[in-house]
């Protein structure tokens, strides 16, 4: 099924599993059996029109495995774009994972792999320009081409913005010394008021650079490493 189907008549679904695909399958088959066959509702296959000869089993095996989650054929949809336009690419992968992220219920995996480097990057590129909650409605599949580790992060992760000010900055290096410390510890230790802590604290929170737990707050993933890039440009 190709891009003919038009992206109007998705419908809401529990479930979307996004992924490019060059000539490898894996990484699909991987998605597909993590979620133990329940809740898929469509895949996305995004591909080159010119295929490598190893896409035909490819898309085979994936609709083979697909049927057990009690998909058919129709519910593995090839969207093909022309990796060759790099920005034509982008704009078509952007429109497609922006309806996809308002057309599901739970949440979408966007499988990054395949095979075919170019068109990786194109989804890459399409996908960090999503607005962020919209970014929020994925989880990231990133297999490595070993076979035996895989990376999975959620949407809002694949966006790091550097910009920080001085106040959001003290507020991460502290954080960073002495992790789990309240409002009013973080507050005491940086003599400022707590509004101002709070206000900063929030804001750190809706980045995803601080994550709250009960009353206590601590660096996320993500805000350790901004810690680490800040550092590289000093």
């Amino acid at each position: 099924m190709e891009n003919h189907w038009s992206l109007n008549y998705m419908g809401y679904c529990e479930m979307i599993i996004v992924a490019t695909l060059g000539f490898d399958e894996r990484p699909v088959l991987h998605a597909i059996s993590e979620t133990g066959f329940r809740g898929i509702e469509k895949i996305f296959l995004i591909r080159p029109f010119r295929d490598d000869p190893r896409a035909v089993k490819a898309v085979s095996e994936i609709k083979k495995l697909a049927s057990i989650a009690n998909l058919g054929d129709e519910d593995v949809v090839s969207y093909r774009v022309d990796v060759g336009d790099f920005w034509g690419s982008v704009a078509m992968i952007h429109m497609l994972l922006r309806e996809v992220a308002n057309n599901t219920e739970d949440y979408a995996v966007l499988c990054l792999g395949g095979g075919l480097r170019a068109l990786v990057l194109e989804t890459y590129t399409g996908f960090i320009l999503l607005p962020l909650d919209e970014r929020k409605k994925f989880r990231v599949r990133i297999d490595l081409e070993t076979g035996d580790y895989v990376i999975i992060l959620r949407g809002e992760e694949m966006f790091l913005d550097t910009r920080v000010s001085s106040s959001e900055l003290e507020v991460l290096e502290t954080l960073r010394e002495e992790p789990g410390l309240t409002l009013t510890e973080v507050s005491d230790k940086l003599v400022k008021p707590t509004s101002t802590i709070h206000r900063v604290l929030k804001r750190l929170c809706s980045r995803n650079l601080v994550v709250r737990k009960e009353n206590k707050y601590y660096l996320s993933p993500a805000g350790e490493s901004l810690l680490k890039i800040l550092e590289t440009q000093n």
